[in-house]
């Protein structure tokens, strides 16, 4: 209820905020990578964006597709069903995360063959395998803080799910620089940054569950 086009403005612009530092998340790691790693780590990086896309795209097919049934459940006065809702989301991210991740780490090699490992440098190649052998079980930490954070938009939280990928975007812009330059850690470094921060993303999406 209330006047449409405040709450249009009231969602919308916490959604594009979230949005773009997600996008953002990539363009922070080649800038880092690029300056501190060299041309072999920008390659692999490359090389490893067809299966972490892969991985992403399923975070919209649980999270968006829940957060609308639970819109519609909360405009009922369901509460019982919200809070098997948000249970479930849980429970699939989890297994997908189960069923895919090991799938994709025991078939790394092949994978990367079919993305184009065989027209790049060893240095590229090995440089994304040790990249996607570090992010790849991070995976979990950032499909439940997708999913949470849907959850909180649809029960009218715009700001709180917009924290989730601020926290995170922070997180791993505030790391990358550090683990890079200042421990000389390399892909490795960038990686780790990756993974720490949608550990954070999600700890602060569980917080708000967590608090009642």
């Amino acid at each position: 209820s209330g006047n449409l086009g405040r709450l249009l403005l009231k969602y919308s612009w916490p959604a594009l905020v979230a949005m773009t530092l997600n996008a953002l998340y990539a363009v922070v790691d080649r800038m880092f990578i690029g300056h501190g790693c060299g041309v072999d780590a920008m390659a692999g990086l490359q090389l490893a964006m067809p299966p972490l896309m892969l991985l992403t795209s399923f975070g919209p097919l649980i999270g968006v597709g829940h957060a609308a049934v639970l819109s519609i459940r909360l405009g009922a006065g369901d509460r019982v069903a919200c809070e098997k809702l948000v249970g479930e989301t849980v429970a699939l991210k989890i297994l997908l995360y189960v069923v895919l991740i090991p799938t994709l780490y025991l078939n790394l090699d092949g994978i990367l063959s079919l993305c184009g490992a065989d027209s790049v440098t060893p240095g590229a190649y090995a440089c994304a395998k040790e990249y996607l052998k570090i992010v790849l079980f991070s995976y979990l930490f950032s499909h439940l803080a997708f999913g949470l954070s849907a959850l909180q938009r649809a029960e009218g939280g715009a700001l709180k799910s917009m924290m989730c990928m601020v926290v995170g975007f922070g997180t791993n812009l505030v790391l990358d620089p550090i683990f890079i330059f200042g421990f000389k850690m390399g892909i490795d470094g960038a990686a780790w940054a990756t993974v720490i921060a949608m550990a954070a993303s999600f700890l602060w999406a569980l917080r708000y569950y967590l608090n009642g």
